[in-house]
């Protein structure tokens, strides 16, 4: 369809020139930016798109530790579909899932059907726990013109530390580029981190590490404010380090660089044309903000039809590997 390819500035400006301003106009730039942004995360989730479901694994792996219960998703994860042990040729199940297998659990462990359950921990600042007692955080941008942000770290401290503070703090490191820049506290080992945010967009990524070991940790993408991972929990810790499949489905990405651009970009217009409606409505002009709303909605109409996407939630076929026969709850 037109309107392909679109970056966010193209958005923008298009809906800007049709309210007859231009970016000089700072607040009606930041009106029309902050719309853009709710109109496409609304779209792209009220259906379920294809490019926004990820296949980890049938091109790439992640491996697992051997021992280890828990597993980091990406940062961009929003809901797991399907966990699969390649190394082991076996599925692991949603925990959700157990209540619907029992009569029959025994049998399909035996014959080799399941690895075993897992469920979702929840959401973590970082990729992994903070080892025994503890460690010091350092920070850095992989761009050398990232200077003048903050990265903020809520955490719980390790207690015992002179002069004494409340055991949960908030440390603040100024990013210097390339630099490590270590943060003031030590923090407790284990989940300790809440949360670690940037305080302004970057021209890089922020990267998160333990000062001892060197490890990463956690990364904030130049688009992103914050710093989050969903942790899946394995029932039975891998025996290995395992090969793991993820089928899952991802988070629309937040525009606000000039060149960003929708992951589906058939929708660019039709966030365009919504976004006039809601315009012309924010100025009292109903009627002509419901002509624009209509466009729109025809507009996505034609998009879905093209994509034989017709009810509210696509059925499209999936990759259909080992696991993709058991029973599921959804």
């Amino acid at each position: 369809m037109a309107g392909n390819n679109l970056s966010f500035k193209d958005m923008y400006d298009n809906v800007l020139a049709f309210m007859q301003t231009s970016s000089s106009d700072t607040t009606s730039l930041a009106l029309v930016k902050s719309e853009i942004n709710r109109v496409y995360e609304r779209i792209a989730t009220e259906y379920d798109w294809d490019e926004l479901w990820d296949h980890k694994g049938l091109d790439d792996t992640y491996t697992v530790t051997s021992g280890t219960p828990y597993l980091a998703l990406p940062s961009d994860c929003q809901h797991v579909k399907e966990i699969y042990n390649k190394s082991k040729n076996l599925s692991y199940l949603p925990q959700s899932m157990r209540h619907l297998v029992r009569d029959n659990i025994d049998t399909l462990a035996t014959n080799g059907a399941i690895d075993s359950f897992f469920t979702i921990q929840g959401r973590s600042a970082t990729t992994k726990p903070l080892p025994e007692n503890g460690d010091v955080i350092e920070v850095r941008s992989d761009n050398a013109a990232d200077t003048s942000q903050t990265v903020r770290i809520v955490a719980l401290r390790v207690p015992g530390a002179t002069p004494p503070k409340e055991n949960r703090v908030e440390d603040s490191v100024g990013l210097n580029g390339l630099t490590w820049v270590a943060a003031a506290d030590t923090f407790q080992q284990g989940w300790s981190i809440d949360s670690i945010s940037c305080d302004a967009t970057r021209v890089g990524s922020v990267e998160v590490r333990e000062q001892t070991s060197q490890v990463i940790i956690s990364a904030i993408p130049p688009e992103e404010k914050q710093a989050q991972y969903t942790i899946v929990r394995f029932e039975n810790p891998p025996d290995a380090a395992d090969e793991i499949i993820i089928y899952y489905k991802k988070r629309v990405n937040f525009l606000s660089n000039d060149n960003d651009a929708v992951i589906i970009p058939d929708i660019a217009q039709v966030i365009i044309e919504e976004v006039k409606g809601s315009m012309r409505q924010f100025n009292k002009k109903y009627q002509q903000g419901g002509v624009h709303l209509s466009q729109a909605s025809r507009s996505l109409g034609a998009v879905l039809k093209d994509r034989k996407m017709n009810a509210p939630v696509n059925r499209q076929a999936r990759p259909n590997f080992c696991g993709r026969d058991i029973r599921r709850a959804y």
